[in-house]
Protein backbone atom coordinates (compact mmCIF):
# COMPACT_ATOMS: atom_id res chain seq x y z
CA UNK A 1 0.00 0.00 0.00
CA UNK A 2 2.79 2.39 -0.86
CA UNK A 3 3.10 5.11 -3.49
CA UNK A 4 4.75 8.42 -4.16
CA UNK A 5 4.03 11.16 -1.67
CA UNK A 6 1.42 13.53 -3.10
CA UNK A 7 -0.10 16.83 -2.01
CA UNK A 8 -3.77 16.91 -2.89
CA UNK A 9 -3.25 15.06 -6.13
CA UNK A 10 0.10 16.68 -7.03
CA UNK A 11 3.52 15.14 -6.58
CA UNK A 12 6.19 16.90 -4.54
CA UNK A 13 8.28 17.36 -7.72
CA UNK A 14 5.38 19.17 -9.43
CA UNK A 15 4.86 21.31 -6.34
CA UNK A 16 8.51 22.37 -6.24
CA UNK A 17 8.39 23.28 -9.92
CA UNK A 18 5.25 25.33 -9.43
CA UNK A 19 6.79 27.27 -6.57
CA UNK A 20 9.90 27.97 -8.63
CA UNK A 21 7.89 29.21 -11.59
CA UNK A 22 5.66 31.30 -9.38
CA UNK A 23 8.67 33.06 -7.90
CA UNK A 24 9.83 33.84 -11.44
CA UNK A 25 6.49 35.37 -12.33
CA UNK A 26 5.69 32.74 -14.91
CA UNK A 27 2.61 31.46 -13.12
CA UNK A 28 0.21 32.78 -10.53
CA UNK A 29 1.29 33.84 -7.09
CA UNK A 30 2.97 31.17 -4.95
CA UNK A 31 0.72 32.06 -2.07
CA UNK A 32 -1.77 29.63 -3.57
CA UNK A 33 0.61 26.87 -2.39
CA UNK A 34 0.89 27.64 1.27
CA UNK A 35 2.84 25.25 3.54
CA UNK A 36 -0.25 24.35 5.56
CA UNK A 37 -1.59 22.70 2.40
CA UNK A 38 1.48 20.39 2.33
CA UNK A 39 1.65 18.96 5.82
CA UNK A 40 -1.58 16.99 6.24
CA UNK A 41 -0.92 14.55 3.36
CA UNK A 42 2.86 13.97 3.61
CA UNK A 43 3.72 10.90 5.85
CA UNK A 44 7.04 12.03 7.34
CA UNK A 45 7.30 8.89 9.57
CA UNK A 46 8.41 5.21 9.56
CA UNK A 47 5.93 2.66 8.22
CA UNK A 48 3.55 0.58 10.32
CA UNK A 49 4.72 -2.89 11.34
CA UNK A 50 3.64 -5.88 9.25
CA UNK A 51 1.68 -8.67 10.95
CA UNK A 52 0.37 -12.23 10.59
CA UNK A 53 3.70 -13.68 9.47
CA UNK A 54 3.30 -17.38 8.73
CA UNK A 55 5.10 -20.29 7.05
CA UNK A 56 3.11 -21.54 4.08
CA UNK A 57 5.51 -24.29 3.01
CA UNK A 58 8.88 -25.80 3.97
CA UNK A 59 10.21 -28.32 1.45
CA UNK A 60 13.56 -30.12 1.48
CA UNK A 61 15.33 -30.14 -1.91
CA UNK A 62 17.77 -33.01 -2.24
CA UNK A 63 19.53 -31.47 -5.25
CA UNK A 64 20.51 -28.35 -3.27
CA UNK A 65 20.60 -29.78 0.23
CA UNK A 66 18.49 -26.82 1.43
CA UNK A 67 14.94 -26.30 2.60
CA UNK A 68 12.80 -23.84 0.60
CA UNK A 69 10.73 -21.87 3.09
CA UNK A 70 7.81 -19.81 1.74
CA UNK A 71 6.43 -17.14 4.11
CA UNK A 72 3.57 -14.66 3.83
CA UNK A 73 2.57 -11.63 5.94
CA UNK A 74 0.15 -8.70 6.10
CA UNK A 75 1.22 -5.24 4.89
CA UNK A 76 -0.19 -2.60 7.27
CA UNK A 77 1.67 0.44 5.87
CA UNK A 78 1.11 2.82 2.93
CA UNK A 79 4.53 4.41 2.94
CA UNK A 80 7.08 1.58 3.08
CA UNK A 81 9.91 1.27 0.63
CA UNK A 82 10.20 -2.48 1.29
CA UNK A 83 10.44 -5.27 3.85
CA UNK A 84 13.35 -7.15 5.40
CA UNK A 85 13.19 -10.73 6.71
CA UNK A 86 15.36 -11.93 9.60
CA UNK A 87 16.09 -15.48 10.80
CA UNK A 88 17.48 -16.99 13.98
CA UNK A 89 18.97 -20.51 13.98
CA UNK A 90 18.45 -22.17 17.34
CA UNK A 91 17.41 -20.48 20.56
CA UNK A 92 20.75 -18.88 21.38
CA UNK A 93 21.73 -17.27 18.08
CA UNK A 94 20.81 -13.62 17.28
CA UNK A 95 18.47 -12.71 14.42
CA UNK A 96 20.15 -11.82 11.12
CA UNK A 97 18.76 -10.55 7.82
CA UNK A 98 18.30 -13.24 5.18
CA UNK A 99 16.12 -11.54 2.52
CA UNK A 100 14.40 -8.32 1.47
CA UNK A 101 11.54 -7.46 -0.93
CA UNK A 102 10.09 -4.29 -2.33
CA UNK A 103 7.01 -2.30 -1.38
CA UNK A 104 3.59 -3.97 -1.56
CA UNK A 105 5.16 -7.47 -1.64
CA UNK A 106 3.67 -9.76 0.99
CA UNK A 107 5.50 -13.05 0.43
CA UNK A 108 9.14 -14.18 0.65
CA UNK A 109 10.85 -17.46 -0.26
CA UNK A 110 14.25 -18.21 1.22
CA UNK A 111 16.63 -21.14 1.51
CA UNK A 112 17.24 -22.54 5.00
CA UNK A 113 19.55 -25.19 6.48
CA UNK A 114 17.92 -28.61 6.94
CA UNK A 115 17.08 -30.19 10.29
CA UNK A 116 17.32 -26.91 12.23
CA UNK A 117 15.13 -25.07 14.70
CA UNK A 118 14.56 -21.65 13.11
CA UNK A 119 12.60 -18.48 13.89
CA UNK A 120 11.58 -15.71 11.44
CA UNK A 121 10.37 -12.10 11.76
CA UNK A 122 9.86 -9.27 9.26
CA UNK A 123 9.78 -5.47 9.39
CA UNK A 124 9.06 -2.61 6.98
CA UNK A 125 11.35 0.35 6.30
CA UNK A 126 11.50 3.72 4.50
CA UNK A 127 13.70 6.85 4.49
CA UNK A 128 12.43 7.85 7.93
CA UNK A 129 13.19 4.60 9.73
CA UNK A 130 12.08 1.06 10.41
CA UNK A 131 8.77 -0.28 11.62
CA UNK A 132 8.40 -2.54 14.59
CA UNK A 133 8.77 -6.28 14.10
CA UNK A 134 6.00 -8.62 13.08
CA UNK A 135 5.16 -11.69 15.12
CA UNK A 136 7.88 -14.35 15.33
CA UNK A 137 7.12 -17.65 13.61
CA UNK A 138 8.92 -20.84 14.66
CA UNK A 139 9.92 -23.64 12.29
CA UNK A 140 11.84 -26.91 12.46
CA UNK A 141 13.09 -27.44 8.96
CA UNK A 142 12.80 -30.93 7.49
CA UNK A 143 15.91 -32.85 6.52
CA UNK A 144 17.92 -36.00 7.16
CA UNK A 145 19.09 -36.58 10.74
CA UNK A 146 22.50 -35.69 12.13
CA UNK A 147 25.14 -38.41 12.33
CA UNK A 148 25.47 -40.44 15.53
CA UNK A 149 28.86 -40.40 17.24
CA UNK A 150 31.01 -42.05 19.91
CA UNK A 151 30.19 -45.57 18.71
CA UNK A 152 31.69 -48.16 21.06
CA UNK A 153 31.94 -51.96 20.80
CA UNK A 154 32.39 -54.10 23.90
CA UNK A 155 33.05 -57.84 23.61
CA UNK A 156 31.61 -60.44 25.94
CA UNK A 157 31.04 -64.18 25.85
CA UNK A 158 29.14 -64.91 22.67
CA UNK A 159 28.11 -61.31 21.99
CA UNK A 160 29.32 -57.81 21.16
CA UNK A 161 27.47 -54.89 22.71
CA UNK A 162 27.30 -51.56 20.84
CA UNK A 163 26.47 -48.14 22.24
CA UNK A 164 26.54 -44.64 20.73
CA UNK A 165 25.49 -41.00 21.14
CA UNK A 166 22.30 -39.82 19.42
CA UNK A 167 22.90 -36.32 17.98
CA UNK A 168 19.63 -35.91 16.06
CA UNK A 169 16.10 -34.97 17.04
CA UNK A 170 14.28 -36.20 13.95
CA UNK A 171 15.52 -39.72 13.27
CA UNK A 172 13.16 -42.64 12.73
CA UNK A 173 15.85 -45.02 13.93
CA UNK A 174 19.39 -46.31 13.39
CA UNK A 175 20.86 -49.00 11.14
CA UNK A 176 23.82 -51.09 12.24
CA UNK A 177 26.47 -52.16 9.69
CA UNK A 178 29.18 -54.77 10.22
CA UNK A 179 32.22 -55.91 8.27
CA UNK A 180 34.65 -58.74 8.97
CA UNK A 181 37.85 -59.50 7.10
CA UNK A 182 37.26 -61.14 3.75
CA UNK A 183 33.54 -60.33 3.68
CA UNK A 184 31.44 -57.43 2.42
CA UNK A 185 29.56 -55.03 4.66
CA UNK A 186 26.21 -56.35 5.88
CA UNK A 187 23.23 -54.70 7.53
CA UNK A 188 22.84 -56.39 10.91
CA UNK A 189 19.56 -54.75 11.78
CA UNK A 190 18.18 -51.55 13.18
CA UNK A 191 16.81 -49.84 16.26
CA UNK A 192 13.94 -47.49 16.84
CA UNK A 193 13.72 -43.85 17.77
CA UNK A 194 16.10 -42.73 20.56
CA UNK A 195 17.53 -46.26 21.08
CA UNK A 196 21.30 -46.02 21.53
CA UNK A 197 22.40 -49.65 22.02
CA UNK A 198 22.45 -52.91 20.09
CA UNK A 199 23.69 -56.45 20.86
CA UNK A 200 25.21 -58.59 18.11
CA UNK A 201 24.82 -62.29 18.95
CA UNK A 202 25.84 -63.56 15.49
CA UNK A 203 29.57 -63.55 16.14
CA UNK A 204 32.43 -66.05 15.86
CA UNK A 205 35.04 -66.24 18.65
CA UNK A 206 38.35 -64.71 17.67
CA UNK A 207 36.99 -62.90 14.57
CA UNK A 208 37.37 -59.12 14.60
CA UNK A 209 34.11 -57.35 13.73
CA UNK A 210 34.11 -53.71 12.56
CA UNK A 211 30.92 -51.70 13.03
CA UNK A 212 29.49 -48.35 12.00
CA UNK A 213 25.96 -46.98 12.17
CA UNK A 214 23.83 -44.21 10.69
CA UNK A 215 20.50 -42.58 11.47
CA UNK A 216 17.61 -42.41 9.02
CA UNK A 217 14.17 -40.87 8.51
CA UNK A 218 11.66 -40.47 5.68
CA UNK A 219 13.81 -37.82 3.98
CA UNK A 220 17.18 -39.52 3.98
CA UNK A 221 20.10 -40.84 5.97
CA UNK A 222 22.75 -39.22 8.10
CA UNK A 223 26.49 -39.46 7.54
CA UNK A 224 27.95 -42.56 9.16
CA UNK A 225 29.38 -42.65 12.64
CA UNK A 226 32.93 -43.49 13.59
CA UNK A 227 33.90 -47.15 13.33
CA UNK A 228 34.36 -49.44 16.33
CA UNK A 229 35.91 -52.90 16.39
CA UNK A 230 35.81 -55.82 18.80
CA UNK A 231 36.50 -59.54 18.88
CA UNK A 232 34.22 -61.81 20.84
CA UNK A 233 35.83 -63.80 23.61
CA UNK A 234 35.73 -67.60 23.51
CA UNK A 235 33.68 -69.25 26.24
CA UNK A 236 35.63 -69.86 29.45
CA UNK A 237 37.38 -73.23 29.42
CA UNK A 238 36.75 -74.29 32.97
CA UNK A 239 35.23 -77.26 34.69
CA UNK A 240 33.37 -76.00 37.71
CA UNK A 241 33.54 -72.24 38.23
CA UNK A 242 33.47 -70.78 41.74
CA UNK A 243 29.68 -70.51 41.61
CA UNK A 244 29.18 -74.28 41.06
CA UNK A 245 29.56 -77.28 43.31
CA UNK A 246 30.28 -80.83 42.20
CA UNK A 247 28.14 -83.61 43.58
CA UNK A 248 29.69 -87.10 43.86
CA UNK A 249 28.00 -89.60 41.60
CA UNK A 250 26.12 -86.99 39.58
CA UNK A 251 27.29 -85.42 36.31
CA UNK A 252 26.65 -81.70 35.89
CA UNK A 253 23.46 -81.11 33.95
CA UNK A 254 21.83 -84.41 35.00
CA UNK A 255 18.08 -84.11 35.53
CA UNK A 256 16.69 -85.74 38.68
CA UNK A 257 14.39 -88.71 38.09
CA UNK A 258 10.69 -88.12 37.58
CA UNK A 259 8.76 -87.53 40.75
CA UNK A 260 11.79 -86.37 42.73
CA UNK A 261 10.96 -83.85 45.43
CA UNK A 262 13.33 -81.29 43.99
CA UNK A 263 12.88 -78.32 41.67
CA UNK A 264 15.50 -78.14 38.95
CA UNK A 265 16.20 -75.11 36.76
CA UNK A 266 18.37 -75.15 33.63
CA UNK A 267 19.92 -71.90 32.31
CA UNK A 268 22.24 -71.35 29.34
CA UNK A 269 24.84 -68.60 29.03
CA UNK A 270 23.85 -65.96 26.46
CA UNK A 271 20.56 -67.73 25.68
CA UNK A 272 17.24 -66.14 26.61
CA UNK A 273 15.55 -69.43 27.47
CA UNK A 274 15.54 -71.83 30.39
CA UNK A 275 13.82 -75.02 31.48
CA UNK A 276 11.98 -75.61 34.75
CA UNK A 277 11.34 -79.06 36.23
CA UNK A 278 9.06 -78.47 39.23
CA UNK A 279 9.23 -80.85 42.18
CA UNK A 280 7.14 -83.96 41.61
CA UNK A 281 6.85 -83.44 37.84
CA UNK A 282 8.21 -85.68 35.09
CA UNK A 283 8.67 -83.13 32.31
CA UNK A 284 10.55 -79.86 32.22
CA UNK A 285 8.75 -76.86 30.77
CA UNK A 286 10.43 -74.06 28.80
CA UNK A 287 10.63 -70.56 30.22
CA UNK A 288 11.44 -67.46 28.12
CA UNK A 289 13.80 -64.90 29.68
CA UNK A 290 13.85 -61.17 28.96
CA UNK A 291 17.65 -61.16 29.43
CA UNK A 292 20.10 -64.03 28.96
CA UNK A 293 22.50 -65.11 31.72
CA UNK A 294 26.01 -63.69 31.34
CA UNK A 295 29.45 -64.27 32.88
CA UNK A 296 31.12 -61.26 34.46
CA UNK A 297 34.30 -61.36 36.55
CA UNK A 298 34.20 -65.18 36.28
CA UNK A 299 30.75 -65.35 37.88
CA UNK A 300 27.30 -66.07 36.44
CA UNK A 301 24.76 -63.26 36.64
CA UNK A 302 21.13 -63.42 35.55
CA UNK A 303 17.70 -61.88 36.22
CA UNK A 304 17.17 -63.49 39.60
CA UNK A 305 13.38 -63.60 39.47
CA UNK A 306 13.65 -66.51 37.02
CA UNK A 307 15.36 -68.44 39.79
CA UNK A 308 13.38 -67.12 42.73
CA UNK A 309 9.82 -67.39 41.44
CA UNK A 310 9.88 -71.12 40.49
CA UNK A 311 11.16 -71.80 44.02
CA UNK A 312 8.40 -69.76 45.62
CA UNK A 313 10.70 -66.93 46.69
CA UNK A 314 9.54 -63.31 46.60
CA UNK A 315 11.50 -60.67 44.69
CA UNK A 316 11.01 -56.91 45.06
CA UNK A 317 12.75 -53.89 43.57
CA UNK A 318 13.27 -50.44 45.07
CA UNK A 319 14.09 -48.09 42.13
CA UNK A 320 14.96 -45.15 44.38
CA UNK A 321 17.57 -47.13 46.31
CA UNK A 322 18.51 -49.34 43.32
CA UNK A 323 17.99 -52.32 45.62
CA UNK A 324 16.69 -55.86 45.02
CA UNK A 325 15.28 -57.95 47.86
CA UNK A 326 14.85 -61.74 47.70
CA UNK A 327 13.04 -63.64 50.47
CA UNK A 328 12.32 -67.35 50.93
CA UNK A 329 11.12 -68.72 54.22
CA UNK A 330 13.22 -67.23 57.00
CA UNK A 331 15.98 -66.10 54.65
CA UNK A 332 16.10 -62.57 53.29
CA UNK A 333 18.85 -60.93 51.25
CA UNK A 334 19.17 -57.35 50.00
CA UNK A 335 21.53 -56.33 47.17
CA UNK A 336 22.31 -52.94 45.62
CA UNK A 337 23.41 -52.18 42.06
CA UNK A 338 27.17 -51.64 41.90
CA UNK A 339 27.75 -52.56 45.58
CA UNK A 340 29.95 -55.58 46.36
CA UNK A 341 28.35 -56.18 49.77
CA UNK A 342 24.83 -57.35 50.59
CA UNK A 343 22.66 -57.60 53.69
CA UNK A 344 21.67 -61.15 54.59
CA UNK A 345 19.16 -61.48 57.41
CA UNK A 346 20.16 -57.96 58.54
CA UNK A 347 23.89 -58.75 58.55
CA UNK A 348 26.20 -57.07 56.01
CA UNK A 349 28.32 -59.63 54.17
CA UNK A 350 30.58 -59.57 51.09
CA UNK A 351 28.98 -60.99 47.94
CA UNK A 352 32.20 -62.73 46.95
CA UNK A 353 35.09 -62.53 49.42
CA UNK A 354 37.51 -63.85 46.78
CA UNK A 355 36.55 -61.27 44.16
CA UNK A 356 35.36 -57.84 45.39
CA UNK A 357 34.60 -56.80 41.79
CA UNK A 358 31.50 -59.02 41.75
CA UNK A 359 28.39 -56.88 42.19
CA UNK A 360 24.86 -56.60 40.79
CA UNK A 361 24.68 -54.66 37.53
CA UNK A 362 22.23 -53.38 34.96
CA UNK A 363 22.36 -54.44 31.30
CA UNK A 364 20.41 -52.96 28.37
CA UNK A 365 17.53 -52.41 28.17
CA UNK A 366 17.52 -51.93 31.95
CA UNK A 367 17.52 -55.51 33.28
CA UNK A 368 18.93 -56.05 36.78
CA UNK A 369 21.43 -58.93 36.88
CA UNK A 370 22.36 -60.54 40.21
CA UNK A 371 25.16 -63.02 41.09
CA UNK A 372 23.73 -66.53 41.00
CA UNK A 373 26.09 -68.27 43.46
CA UNK A 374 25.41 -65.83 46.27
CA UNK A 375 21.63 -65.91 45.85
CA UNK A 376 21.56 -69.69 45.50
CA UNK A 377 23.42 -70.18 48.77
CA UNK A 378 21.01 -67.89 50.58
CA UNK A 379 18.00 -69.75 49.20
CA UNK A 380 19.51 -73.17 49.93
CA UNK A 381 20.16 -74.27 46.34
CA UNK A 382 22.95 -76.22 44.66
CA UNK A 383 24.46 -74.87 41.44
CA UNK A 384 26.12 -77.17 38.88
CA UNK A 385 28.05 -76.10 35.78
CA UNK A 386 28.29 -77.91 32.42
CA UNK A 387 31.16 -76.23 30.56
CA UNK A 388 30.56 -78.02 27.25
CA UNK A 389 26.91 -76.97 27.09
CA UNK A 390 27.46 -73.62 28.82
CA UNK A 391 24.66 -74.73 31.13
CA UNK A 392 23.94 -73.75 34.73
CA UNK A 393 21.70 -76.10 36.72
CA UNK A 394 20.05 -74.95 39.94
CA UNK A 395 18.61 -77.61 42.25
CA UNK A 396 16.38 -76.85 45.23
CA UNK A 397 16.65 -77.89 47.96
CA UNK A 398 20.39 -78.46 48.10
CA UNK A 399 20.24 -81.82 49.91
Amino acid sequence: MSGRWRVRGRSLLALALALLLSGAGLVGPAAAWSPPDLLPDIPFKPPAAPSDLRVEEARFESWTGLVRVHLTFRDNADNEEGFKLERRNGDEQPFAQVASVGANTTSITVGAPPSKHCAYRVYAYNAFGNSGYSNVVQLTTPGPPAAPSDLRATAGEGRIELSWTDNSFNETGFRIMRRVEGESVVVLGGTGLDVTWYVDHDVVPGVVCIYYIYAFNSIGTSPVSNTAAASVLPPPQVGLPPDAEATPGEEPGEVPPAGAEKTVLHFYINRAESYVLPAGHADARPQALDAAPVIREGRTLLPIRYVAEPLGAAVSWDPAAQKATVALGENRVELWIGRHTARMNRVTVPIDPANPAVAPLTLPPGRTMLPLRFIAEVLGCRVDWNAAAQEVKVTYPRD
